[in-house]
């Protein structure tokens, strides 16, 4: 028994020993509260390209020497070098690590979390002991201008990243801004009211479409970190974009406006853009005496109170002098089929106004105005005498 008990406290006293050495605490906890760690940065704003400093404050209260070593962990786009990585304490000695936060040109917006990892080595009895200690630091994330600029765009309280936004917003903006009074008519064309849902769906969808062109030409994956770079490149292309297709839309609605100048077939190249067809309304204006009008319609582009309507006179196609009869007899047949049929479609119109502008251009054809110039504009009251009847005659 007594061998029992003396073998036991032999090994107890030797484990206890090599653990702590000399009746200390356990080593590790003896290492960890030992020595006191201080950051001197609460909180830190980081923006793209920038720096930022935090100081971190080790002080060795134990009666030994200690290593220490700096691990530091953040988000991904955080890059965090260490001045010195690592040193040696004495007792009663501190040490000031600096610390140097930076991000590139891809920053994702946010809080994020950096953790410094204070790792101690020490050394006792010929034995090794590591402990460590934990600080974090709170730094927010951001790119210089963009809360500034989505909170004057009454955007800031969507709390989503700009690409998902701001692209499309100002698209329609522009759009919405510059496209003439004649064309606002339709919503589905100009979503001006910021207050009705197809404003904003229309201004996310387009942002997206907008930012994956971008991020596919760019090669830059904006929905993992942007820079200001992006924002500038996306806010002039939106712009640029807008200006573009508002021009081409104004110059399509233009083509499409009757004029004293046009020909037979430029009027029939403009009802048929019109989605016009031949048949059309027959009457009489007060001011032209003894001959009948076909109504065509306003134009879209016509300035503001403007009430003026357009009419035209008959357009007829006659073979040319000396031609072969080949178009001519396609015209005809073309012609007269379209006369009997109950129902004309679009792509009936299409092919007789292509028709007439290739015979005309083999000069197989004559396309006239019964009377000529043959458009008039009016605002005077017009008389439907002949509810349908067919422009092009033989």
């Amino acid at each position: 028994m007594r061998r029992s008990l003396l073998i036991f406290f032999s090994l107890g006293l030797m484990l206890s020993r090599a653990w702590s050495g000399d009746g200390k605490p356990p080593a590790f906890s003896y290492i960890r509260d030992s020595v006191d760690v201080q950051l001197h940065a609460v909180k830190a704003t980081l923006l793209e390209n920038h720096a930022g400093l935090a100081y971190l404050e080790v002080t060795n209260n134990s009666s030994d020497s200690l290593t220490v070593r700096l691990i530091c962990k953040g988000p991904d786009n955080v890059h965090i070098t260490s001045l010195p990585e690592s040193t040696t304490l004495s007792p009663g000695n501190g040490f000031v690590f600096v610390e140097r936060l930076s991000v590139g040109n891809q920053v994702y917006p946010g809080s994020g979390m950096v953790l410094y990892q204070v790792m101690i080595d020490y050394k006792k009895n010929g034995r090794s002991f590591t402990a460590s200690k934990v600080v974090t630091q709170e730094v927010e994330l951001g790119i210089l201008g963009e809360s500034g600029i989505m909170t004057v765009l009454g955007l800031s309280v969507f709390s989503i990243p700009f690409f998902l936004i701001l692209p499309g917003f100002l698209f329609w903006v522009i759009w919405s801004s510059f496209l003439p009074a004649p064309l606002r008519s339709d919503k589905i064309v100009v979503p001006s009211d910021k207050k009705e849902p197809l404003f904003w769906v229309l201004s996310i969808t387009l942002s997206l479409i907008l930012s994956l062109f971008y991020a596919g030409v760019s090669r830059r994956a904006v929905w993992i970190g942007y820079g200001l770079q992006d924002i500038f490149f996306l806010w002039m292309g939106s712009i640029v974009l807008s200006l573009i297709l508002l021009s081409l839309y104004i110059l399509i609605e233009r083509s499409k406006d009757f004029s004293l100048e046009d020909k037979p077939l430029d009027l029939l190249r403009k009802l048929n853009r019109r989605g016009t067809d031949f048949f059309l309304q027959q009457g009489a204006l007060p001011e032209v005496k003894d001959r009948l009008l076909f109504r065509l319609g306003m134009n879209k582009m016509s300035k503001a109170g403007d009430p003026a309507h357009w009419y035209s006179y008959g357009i007829q196609v006659g073979k040319a002098e000396g031609a072969n009869d080949g178009y001519y007899k396609r015209v005809v047949e073309l012609v007269r089929k379209l006369d009997e049929a109950e129902k004309r479609s679009g792509e009936d119109i299409k092919q007789l106004e292509k028709l007439l502008r290739k015979a005309k251009r083999k000069k197989a054809i004559t396309v006239d105005f019964d009377v000529n110039p043959g458009l008039v504009s009016s605002a005077a009251e017009f008389v439907v005498q002949n509810k349908y009847k067919d422009i092009v005659h033989l």
